[in-house]
């Protein structure tokens, strides 16, 4: 991953990442002798089907 003042920075992903996602904010944290990157990023979203369309409900709890 580049990384604005620092340069490429090696990093393990945990999830999979769209082609176009755009990484926003980053938070680098170090625990014990371990580093941590945690970072945001923007992409579109994708339409997902639900399995099961359900009617709307309403509660009315007073």
């Amino acid at each position: 991953m580049q990384v604005p003042k620092l340069g490429l920075v090696k990093v393990v992903l945990h999830r999979t990442l769209s082609i176009d996602a755009i990484a926003k904010t980053l938070n680098i944290s170090k625990e014990g002798d371990k580093w941590f990157a945690c970072f945001s990023v923007e992409e579109k979203a994708s339409p997902q089907e639900s399995k099961q369309a359900l009617p709307p409900l309403g509660l009315d709890l007073g």
